[in-house]
């Protein structure tokens, strides 16, 4: 994740960050109290899933999620990119207490660890944020 705008910046009206993952990289389902998100693929081949429906989504595609909505997203491809934009902001907390920073701009070897479900629902809880199931499965390569 690189961070292109934070809070700060925006006088906190949103933040906005560009976020890489290879095939398999996803969110699990889950729902914000109160921000509303806005994907804009970049590059790569994606299924979000949004309330009831699967979405396929790539290469300049853009998805709107509003505050209250169930949603999780899963890469398809060998690697994607896409942006984030997140209003009102308070995901970089989020993410900043579940992460650390890389040390390399690249995307981490797969022995790095992703945090327990423990820890992401202890998380999401302090963010306003409800995890209601595991991410979608990925289409074969």
């Amino acid at each position: 994740m690189t961070w292109k705008i934070v809070s700060v910046s925006t006088r906190g009206q949103y933040e906005m960050v560009e976020q890489r993952g290879a095939h398999g990289f996803g969110a699990p389902i889950h729902l914000h109290e109160r921000e509303t998100e806005a994907f804009y693929i970049l590059r790569g081949d994606m299924t979000f899933v949004l309330d009831s429906k699967k979405i396929s989504a790539s290469d300049g595609d853009f998805l709107f999620v509003p505050s209250g909505a169930e949603h999780a997203f899963v890469v398809d491809s060998k690697e994607a990119t896409f942006l984030t934009i997140i209003a009102p902001p308070g995901l970089e907390s989020f993410f900043d207490e579940l992460g650390e920073p890389a040390k390399a701009l690249k995307l981490p070897p797969k022995s790095v660890g992703i945090p327990s479900l423990e820890q992401l629902e202890a998380a999401a809880r302090k963010y306003g944020q409800k995890i209601l199931g595991p991410p979608p499965s990925p289409r074969p390569l």
